[in-house]
C-alpha cells in the first residue's frame, strides 16, 4: 500500500515539475515572465497556465474581498493592543530574561567548578574505556608490550589485539606489560 503512495506521489511530482513557478507568475503582472515561464512546459500544461492567467482578475478580485473581510474589522485593533500591552510584555519579557541570564550565568559558574570538571573528566574516562572489564587498563601498552583490549579507543591509536581467554578482548595486563595476580 505504500508503495502505491509512493508512485502516486512520484508520478504527481514529475507531473508538476515547473508547473508552480508558471501558476505563481500567471497570477502577477509581468507577462513577459510568464511567458518565459510556461516555456519549457508541455502543450497541456502551458494551456492551463493560460488559462489561469485569463482568471487573474477574477481570481485578484476574490483575494481583495477576501482580504477585506479579514482585515476590515482589525483596524485600529494593532495600535490598541500595544497600548494596552506594551508596558506588560516589556516588563515581562525583561524580567523573564534577567532571570534567564542568571541561570546561565548560575550553569556557567557550575561549569568552571571542581565537581562539575571532576564529573566531566569521569564521564569522558568511562565513554573512553566503555566496554572493558577493567576500563583503566583498556588499551594499556607500554614500550615493551602492545595494546591489550580487543576494541579500538580514541585514546589508542592503534587497533589492540584481543587476548586469548578474556571477555570482550580485554587483558588484565596493565600499562607496565606486567599481568596482575
Amino acid at each position: 500500500m505504500a508503495a502505491l503512495g509512493a508512485a502516486g506521489l512520484a508520478t504527481l511530482s514529475v507531473a508538476l515539475y515547473g508547473v508552480q513557478d508558471a501558476f505563481t507568475v500567471a497570477l502577477g503582472e509581468d507577462e513577459e515572465k510568464f511567458q518565459e515561464a510556461i516555456k519549457g512546459l508541455s502543450g497541456a500544461a502551458q494551456s492551463a497556465a493560460r488559462e489561469l492567467r485569463a482568471l487573474r482578475p477574477v481570481l485578484l478580485g476574490l483575494r481583495n474581498l477576501v482580504q477585506d473581510a479579514l482585515f476590515q474589522p482589525l483596524l485600529g485593533q494593532l495600535t490598541a493592543l500595544v497600548d494596552v500591552l506594551l508596558g506588560p510584555v516589556a516588563i515581562g519579557m525583561s524580567s523573564v530574561a534577567d532571570a534567564l541570564g542568571r541561570a546561565a550565568a548560575r550553569v556557567a559558574e557550575f561549569a568552571r567548578s571542581d565537581t562539575a570538571v571532576s564529573a566531566i573528566t569521569v564521564t569522558f574516562a568511562s565513554l573512553r574505556s566503555a566496554g572493558c572489564r577493567t576500563p583503566s587498563r583498556c588499551c594499556a601498552s607500554s614500550a615493551r608490550s602492545p595494546p591489550t583490549c580487543g576494541r579500538s579507543s580514541p585514546a589508542c591509536s592503534t587497533r589492540c589485539a584481543p587476548q586469548e581467554g578474556t571477555r570482550s578482548g580485554c587483558s588484565a595486563r596493565s600499562s607496565t606489560g606486567s599481568t596482575p595476580g
